[in-house]
Formats: C-alpha cells, sequence, structure tokens
C-alpha cells in the first residue's frame, strides 16, 4: 500500500472475512472498491453464500472521458480491461449497475438511488391517472 500498489487479494479477503459479521446488518452493507479481481468476487461470492446472503447490485460509477488528459484517459481504459471480466461476472447474474457520475454529487446519488431501484425493487403495476390533484402528486411523489 506504501507503494501505491493494490493491497494483495489475501489482505483484503482476510479483512472481509475477520468483519464478515458485519454483511449482516440489518441496512444491508456496501463493499467499496471491492471485489476488484476475480478470485476477490468468488471468495465473497462463498462467503456471502455461506452467510446465506446474497448481493443486490454491484455498482460501476464511470468517469467521463471527455476532457481527460491522454495519461488519465488510458488508465481508465486500461481499468475498465481489468475489471471486464468482473462486469461480465455481474452483469450475467443481473447484478450490475452502471452510474454515470458526471454532474454534482447530488445528481450522482439520485442517480444511484434510482438505478438500486430498478434492480432491487420489484416493478410497480401501472396505475390508471385520470386527472390528479395536487393533493394526489404529493402522495405519489412521496410514496416513490
Amino acid at each position: 500500500m506504501e507503494r501505491g500498489q493494490p493491497v494483495s487479494d489475501d489482505i483484503v479477503l482476510g479483512l472481509i472475512r475477520e468483519r464478515s459479521h458485519c454483511l449482516q446488518c440489518s441496512g444491508g452493507f456496501i463493499l467499496d472498491g471491492i471485489p476488484r479481481t476475480a478470485r476477490q468476487a468468488q471468495a465473497i461470492d462463498r462467503l456471502l453464500a455461506a452467510k446465506h446472503q446474497k448481493l443486490d447490485a454491484v455498482i460501476s460509477y464511470e468517469f467521463p472521458t471527455a476532457g481527460q488528459t491522454e495519461a488519465g484517459a488510458a488508465r481508465l481504459k486500461a481499468h475498465a480491461a481489468d475489471i471486464a471480466p468482473l462486469t461480465a461476472h455481474y452483469r450475467a447474474m443481473g447484478l450490475f449497475v452502471s452510474v454515470d457520475i458526471s454532474g454534482p454529487p447530488e445528481n450522482v446519488f439520485a442517480h444511484t438511488l434510482d438505478a438500486l431501484a430498478e434492480l432491487v425493487l420489484p416493478p410497480r403495476p401501472a396505475r390508471p391517472s385520470p386527472s390528479l390533484s395536487s393533493s394526489s402528486l404529493a402522495a405519489s411523489s412521496v410514496q416513490r
């Protein structure tokens, strides 16, 4: 880590195993930057299966490439190639969500919540929409 290199899989997975009780919180959990290798993904899948848990989603925050320096664009391209197997793995499981992070933080947060809601929440049946009063509009926005 001091040399700027990623922490080894063994250390990362050891920390997750050590803190595995945190994976059973009633509000859920977030693993940030993990998994970043196929080995980590497989180990996390096994750990969660042993605890009778599953992932709801895997979020990939996408950086805009426009305006990047050549070096920055090359790093993003290399990163995309590195995580391609993970992207394919989680896409095949129906868990992969891509969120564009351009714009202010509140927009990114809103886009994240919308993307997660599409994956995690069951689709709501379409409701007929006769003329709506402002009070029914307020109730509709509260339910969302």
